[in-house]
């Protein structure tokens, strides 16, 4: 499944299609909550079980970079008492040994130590599989499709939370605005699809809930940033205490480049204020 039905992404207002024409609307609607919110931490707890809930109460595997997206993810899900496997997709040539680094921190921190490390062919990049997928996925970056496909590879009918496409906030004008990208965030849903993988591609974007929350979080009332992902690693911090951290270029530092081809750019924004937090009240 791609979302619980209170998310939707796609093209054109039709959810989840993908575009063949540059002149096509790139959009994202969250539809206003009905009850009220709990906090982030809350609510993110709230997001883990209902994805469990949703496949049986199978062992979710969340793909674990060591970055906070990921991990915050992760810490949901232990949070709610889920049975949550961790997945470590290991680069060559020590490409993301510094962002692994964190897998470490983060299991002596808490104990947590159900987690298994992939090595990754990296050589699987330059091949016609990975121009296929990068294809059918719409995005120009192999980032975007060699994970899915180690866990394609390696756990092919197991139930996965991904955390990517965090939810995203760009300030115009004084004004907030959710963000939401096509070649990176949308491209993994995208991806997820093509490997014909199951569970949520996308743990932020799966429930409105999560998304609102995290809109509402009164951190963002004591910042003067233009867009979130500046300051994400101190919202994970101050919402679920999680240890701030240097983000690294591992992408580039395994040796890998964007290919060629089409470049899908479009992001769309959606005003803060226009998103129902409870009974029709706004942000």
């Amino acid at each position: 499944m791609k979302t619980n039905g209170s998310v939707a992404i796609g093209y054109n207002k039709k959810p989840w299609t993908k575009s063949y024409n540059s002149s096509d609307e790139f959009y994202i609607e969250v539809k206003p909550v009905t009850e009220p919110l709990s906090s982030f931490k809350e609510e993110m707890k709230l997001n883990a079980k209902e994805i469990a809930d949703t496949y049986h109460g199978e062992e979710i595997h969340v793909l674990y970079s060591g970055g906070m997206d990921s991990e915050a993810v992760l810490e949901a899900f232990r949070l709610a008492n889920v049975p949550v496997k961790a997945l470590v997709v290991r680069l060559p040539n020590g490409g993301n040994d510094e962002e692994i680094k964190w897998v470490g921190e983060y299991s002596s921190r808490t104990g947590f130590d159900n987690i298994e490390v992939i090595e990754f062919d990296g050589c699987w990049v330059y091949t016609l599989d990975c121009f296929k997928a990068m294809d059918e996925a719409q995005t120009p970056h192999p980032s975007v499709v060699w994970p899915l496909a180690a866990l394609k590879e390696n756990y092919a009918n197991k139930v996965f939370a991904l955390g990517i496409g965090e939810v995203e906030m760009q300030r115009k004008n004084g004004t907030w605005y959710l963000e939401e990208n096509e070649e990176m965030g949308y491209g993994f849903y995208k991806a997820f699809k093509y490997f014909d993988l199951q569970g949520a591609a996308g743990f932020y974007t799966w429930s409105n809930r999560v998304i609102l929350s995290w809109i509402k979080s009164s951190f963002w009332k004591n910042v003067n940033v233009p867009n979130s992902i500046d300051v994400k690693h101190w919202f994970y911090n101050y919402e679920l205490g999680l240890t701030p951290r240097n983000k690294v270029n591992w992408y580039y530092k395994a040796g890998f480049k964007s290919q060629n081809g089409v470049i899908w750019k479009r992001r769309c924004f959606v005003p803060i204020k226009e998103l129902g937090v409870q009974d029709g009240t706004k942000i």
